[in-house]
């Protein structure tokens, strides 16, 4: 819990500095809301054995984008996402864990020309829901063993570093379209951290439209 609130705290200091930022270099170029589409590719903690994300775990964004001086911009928003880690043991035993997330990009973008950016900054939040369950060839639905798992209400907290190089293509004054491979690590986690790495990968495909 000490853990839980020193990132909170963090966080709350970010989001202050985001606020006093945007007063103090805000300019009259275009403020932007934008939309992300996040396909994540995340690492079994075990790749000895039969067990394995989903190739790809969807999420998305909703962000708010605030131009700053010397092609600096600060981006914030809400972030959902969803992810399912399956194991097979070789006596037709199957279990799986699904997980829920919500979090709140901290993040600052470097635009780099007019095509190019780099981006890096934070995202804490916490897993809303998570389920384990289990099944065999006796019987073949899935049975909920969330409550055998280690599954903890009180631990639900996550805070990842973000790293990430992308391409944008305006279309028109007002819209733009990009695309940005990423790396994430994982400075915090919850009950997923038994199945999966700290660091993952994936692809950001944003859509921007200026106010």
């Amino acid at each position: 819990m000490k853990s839980a609130r020193h990132w909170i705290h963090l966080t709350g200091i970010l989001f202050l500095a985001f606020l006093s930022c945007s007063n103090s270099f805000g300019q009259e170029s275009n403020h932007a809301f934008g939309f992300n589409l996040q396909l994540a590719h995340y690492i079994s903690n075990d790749r000895e054995h039969d067990e394995h994300f989903m190739p790809i775990n969807p999420g998305f964004e909703l962000l708010y984008k605030h131009p700053l001086k010397n092609e600096l911009s600060l981006i914030s928003g809400v972030n959902y996402s969803y992810s399912r880690w399956k194991k097979t043991f070789a006596t037709a035993t199957y279990f799986r864990r699904s997980a829920h997330e919500l979090a709140i990009p901290l993040l600052i973008e470097k635009s780099i020309g007019q095509r190019f950016f780099l981006m890096f900054g934070t995202y804490c939040g916490w897993l809303i829901s998570g389920k384990a369950e289990s099944q065999n060839k006796n019987n073949p639905n899935w049975i909920d063993v969330t409550k055998y798992s280690n599954y903890s209400e009180s631990s639900r907290f996550m805070a990842d570093l973000c790293l990430s190089a992308g391409a944008r293509q305006q279309i028109g004054s007002a819209h733009s379209v990009s695309i940005a491979p990423f790396i994430r690590y994982k400075l915090k986690d919850h009950w997923m951290k038994e199945v999966r790495t700290n660091t993952y990968v994936g692809v950001s495909i944003y859509y921007f439209i200026g106010l």
